[in-house]
């Protein structure tokens, strides 16, 4: 066999895998209760929503998820070994879900009527967080240097600031398989203030370094460009590879 390179000549590095980031409208294409791809849970877990739209919009999330990880990996949606594990007490019944001996890592997160979907070659975590009126930081989800810098803001640009920092911090927890009972204010992303839209700024944590990235929001139907730009999505993976954008009405549905 050839040599792919000429000797003394330089091997380039191999592209960072990329990202799938899918988007799901929780309104657009509602589950039913009765849909034949949903668990016994799925069901249990909706009938505990006393409003209507929020347990359907779980519903959707859950066989959005389901179908987008076994499109990922080459399954059938109603043959994904989905499992749960708690990493806090062991149980099986909550904690982020996962796919034993998958290739791929997955993390999910949705605010108000949308949904993201994050699949990667490796470890990896999204947060959404869709803007609200009202909104106010919480100063004991920050580090002393995050406390200062939303210090340092202008009033009017606080709740929008701390909504990016929120969004990054419960991204990384996610990406090292944690939660939000781990203590945000454990893991400071500070140094995203003020970053690039799309730019991968590296995050020290539990003897990793992690990649955090801020994107834009693509406005859905029935959201103006206004909400989008003050709402908060971020990643967070170790290799920083492209992020390709798809959706869910792109798979046969079901």
């Amino acid at each position: 066999m050839e040599p792919r390179h000429a000797v003394g000549e330089a091997v380039p590095d191999d592209p960072a895998p990329s990202l799938d980031l899918w988007t799901v409208d929780l309104d657009r294409y509602p589950v039913s209760p009765s849909h034949p791809g949903l668990t016994p849970k799925d069901r249990a877990d909706a009938r505990r929503i006393r409003d209507p739209r929020s347990s359907r919009r779980l519903l959707t999330r859950r066989w959005a998820t389901r179908t987008i990880v076994a499109h990922s990996i080459g399954q059938e949606p109603e043959a994904l070994g989905l499992v749960r594990m708690c990493r806090h007490c062991g149980a099986t019944d909550h904690g982020r879900p996962f796919v034993p001996d998958s290739p791929i890592d997955f993390s999910v997160s949705a605010s108000g009527g949308l949904g993201m979907v994050a699949v990667s070659p490796g470890p990896v975590g999204i947060d959404l967080e869709l803007w609200r009126s009202g909104l106010e930081p919480v100063r004991a989800a920050l580090t002393p240097a995050e406390q200062r810098v939303v210090a340092s803001w202008p009033a009017g640009e606080r709740a929008r600031g701390f909504l990016r920092l929120w969004a990054a911090k419960e991204a990384l927890l996610k990406a090292s398989h944690r939660s939000l009972k781990d203590d945000p204010a454990s893991v400071d992303v500070v140094d995203v203030v003020g970053a690039r839209v799309d730019e991968a700024v590296p995050v020290e944590d539990g003897g990793r370094t992690w990649l955090v990235r801020l994107l834009r929001l693509a406005p859905p139907e029935g959201m103006s460009a206004e909400q989008a730009d003050n709402s908060a999505l971020a990643v967070v993976d170790e290799g920083g590879g492209a992020v390709v954008r798809r959706d869910w009405s792109e798979l046969p549905l079901g």
